[in-house]
């Protein structure tokens, strides 16, 4: 007993003594001593050297962390040769018309599903109304996806170095016949003639990433033709071909008629036909068409024109997100369905594809979408 007593005392002791020379080696003398870098003398050159460069480190660092936290970096300017590239075409501006609105929320929803299904393509809004990037909301919330890119195009720029160069498109533009479709139509045809990509309507929401289609496809809309809202090609070889035919059909057609006589998808449906040596569209395969793949309408379009209703109306909900559950894009007929109310509290199919698939439009946009 008297042993254990005497062990517990020793060790206190020894714990006491401990305590006080740590407090000793710790007191504020002390320990201003072990922080405070002194130079070996002979060395203070170098000494500060090593911290200036330090200090520039340090500089560099929280610069860098600085730029990482500003999100809404906006990126514009002209798209480059690009397979993965995928482009929207606003053109109500090209006719001059007061009143028009560059982007509405719907439009910019199908651009938001793109960015976020298709991570690894940059996403173009090409774009011929002004837009003041850093005043818009709705860009706000756009240009919050680093793969999100504007251009604000000139039509001379777009036309130069294509055949359609010498066309006078600012007489078509002011022609009464001209539509704002054709206009839109001239543009993708031109931009992949001269970049390569996927062109998309602004009325498509993507609901799937597009990366694994294939670098050259066209889509089956539902008037047994070729539809001009879905196209991709590649910038070399057989891409560059059908472009290239598609642009000499339009300069074909502008030399025969003040206006363009056949709409997209009739001009595209033509040129396959001339390509694949086909007069139907349900003869076209890829070997007949030099690789090309011929979707089916349900990849895009699997809904038709004259049932856009059924995206409104929340007794056709379940049938709707069950019919689209093997595309990769619904067009939702913005032409039809443009005055069709999205209320953001129910559950009609439009909204439950705007709230996934385009979320940051969705949620910002208040009572109605």
């Amino acid at each position: 007993m008297r042993a254990a007593v005497l062990a517990v005392v020793c060790k206190l002791l020894v714990l006491v003594v401990v305590g006080l020379l740590l407090w000793r080696w710790t007191a504020p003398g002390r320990r201003h001593a072990a922080l405070t870098l002194t130079p070996p003398s002979g060395d203070r050159r170098a000494y500060e050297r090593v911290l200036k460069s330090a200090l520039h480190l340090q500089s560099e660092l929280k610069q860098q962390k600085h730029t990482e936290k500003k999100k809404n970096v906006i990126r514009t300017g002209e798209p480059v040769h690009g397979d993965s590239n995928i482009y929207f075409v606003e053109a109500s501006c090209l006719a001059n018309k007061p009143g028009r609105q560059a982007l509405t929320q719907r439009q910019a929803c199908s651009v938001e599903s793109a960015a976020k299904m298709n991570p690894s393509s940059e996403v173009y809004l090409v774009h011929s109304c002004p837009i003041k990037y850093d005043k818009s909301k709705t860009i706000k919330h756009l240009v919050a996806y680093r793969n999100v890119r504007f251009w604000n195009f000139d039509m001379k720029h777009l036309v130069s170095g294509t055949p359609l160069e010498k066309w006078d498109y600012e007489s078509a533009f002011r022609n009464p016949s001209w539509s704002q479709d054709h206009s839109s139509d001239v543009i993708r045809f031109l931009l992949l003639w001269k970049y390569g990509g996927t062109c998309l309507d602004l009325d498509i929401v993507v609901i799937k990433s597009m990366e694994i289609l294939e670098p050259n496809f066209v889509c089956e809309d539902w008037n047994d033709l070729l539809s001009s809202n879905v196209l991709r090609v590649d910038y070399q070889r057989v891409g560059q071909l059908i472009s290239n035919l598609l642009i000499l059909n339009i300069a074909t057609d502008l030399r025969e008629n003040v206006v363009l006589s056949r709409n997209g998808s009739e001009l595209v449906t033509s040129t396959f036909k001339d390509t694949c040596g086909v007069d139907r569209v349900s003869l076209m395969t890829p070997d007949a068409c030099l690789g090309v793949v011929i979707h089916s309408r349900k990849l895009f379009f699997p809904v038709p024109p004259w049932r856009w209703d059924r995206f409104f109306n929340t007794s056709e909900t379940n049938s709707v997100m069950w019919g689209v559950k093997d595309s990769f894009g619904v067009k939702m007929w913005g032409r039809q369905s443009h005055a069709g109310k999205v209320k953001t509290a129910t559950r009609q199919a439009y909204g439950l594809l705007a709230e996934k698939f385009c979320p940051r439009i969705y949620s910002h946009s208040g009572p109605t979408f």
